[in-house]
């Protein structure tokens, strides 16, 4: 991997998220979102990741740190608030093994960030800092879209996708602005755990949208002013 890593970061970056792309189809369409095999695949791609990052001492580098000065940042409590804003009046997804789709969830929800986030966003940042945050915006909230080719309701992935595009948006920011990938993991964790809850109303998720983006919009003036 390190000589793949040398040639290009971009590239190499990339090539993440080609892998991942990969092995979480294969692996879902194979044994299940809620399949025991889906789980253990996802965490050893999570351990070859992590164990890249810190045996070449790239940490810091990649944000894998701790936040100073929390206070600055309201503590991210508008990070806390977004990811429950979905779940007022939803229902839980029946037919699959809870606790097994819940974990597979989380385990998507830390690569996404950590392979966009921590290795693509950072490549791209090198050149143009804001058409970076506004490609990777894209990419997050954009691929939720091809949730309509698993069954998902248009509209309700249309509104999805509107509401994580904002949230990725953030997220580049808060990394941008704390030099630390943690929240922004903690947060995309726990909201890809509630995916299991569905929304049961078009009203209920366009108003849960639009907290979203005002929430998201505000949050990121505060910390472009602020921090």
């Amino acid at each position: 991997m390190k000589k793949i890593y040398n040639q290009g970061e971009l590239s190499f970056s990339i090539l993440l998220v080609i892998i991942y792309l990969v092995v979480n189809f294969i692996l879902k369409s194979s044994f299940g979102i809620d399949g025991i095999i889906t789980l253990i695949g996802l965490l050893i791609l999570s351990f070859i990741i992590i164990k890249f990052i810190y045996d070449n001492k790239l940490n810091k580098y990649y944000g894998l740190v701790k936040v100073k000065k929390c206070k600055k940042y309201l503590f991210f409590i508008p990070l806390v608030i977004l990811c429950i804003c979905n779940l007022y009046n939803a229902k839980l997804i029946t037919g699959v093994n809870s606790f097994i789709y819940i974990l597979n969830m989380m385990v998507c929800g830390f690569l996404e960030v950590i392979i966009l986030y921590g290795f693509l966003f950072k490549s791209l940042c090198k050149k143009r800092k804001v058409k970076s945050i506004l490609i990777i915006s894209i990419i997050f909230g954009f691929k939720n879209l091809f949730n309509i080719l698993n069954g998902i309701d248009p509209v309700y992935c249309i509104l999805n996708t509107i509401g994580m595009f904002s949230i990725g948006w953030l997220y580049a920011t808060i990394i941008v602005k704390s030099k630390s990938i943690i929240p922004s993991i903690i947060s995309n964790v726990i909201l890809s755990s509630f995916t299991i809850y569905v929304s049961t109303s078009y009203l209920v998720s366009i108003i849960s949208t639009v907290i979203i983006l005002v929430l998201s919009i505000t949050y990121i003036i505060y910390l472009e002013k602020k921090c």
